[in-house]
């Protein structure tokens, strides 16, 4: 079970697919993961600017089909010159596997 984790690690089994239309992001969090798993996810996100901070934080649980792509949430939203978004994706079945992925736009 070991090799298999530590397999699932190094695949990088989270990401974000991002587009971007001037001032506009969609974002969609994707996962996959080597193996099927009863899944519980979490997506924080955080937008900063001049006027303060807002946070939104959604969470479930999700069944991820091993070797498959699978799209775990879709978010639109609008960044203006001076603001910053940063999402943080978290994905574990409670007992072994466990994942976070952070993106932070605009990039660095």
């Amino acid at each position: 079970m070991v090799s298999l984790l530590l397999a699932a690690a190094l695949s990088q089994p989270l990401w974000f697919d991002v587009q971007h239309y001037g001032d506009i992001y969609a974002i969609t969090p994707m996962a996959h993961l080597s193996v099927t798993c009863e899944c519980q996810v979490q997506i924080t996100f955080q937008k900063i600017g001049q006027a303060g901070t807002s946070k939104s934080h959604q969470q479930g649980r999700l069944a991820i089909t091993g070797d498959e792509d699978i799209a775990l949430s879709r978010m639109k939203f609008t960044l203006d010159s001076h603001e910053k978004a940063l999402i943080t994706l978290t994905l574990t079945d409670g007992k072994q596997l466990a994942f976070e992925k952070r993106l932070v736009l605009p990039p660095q």
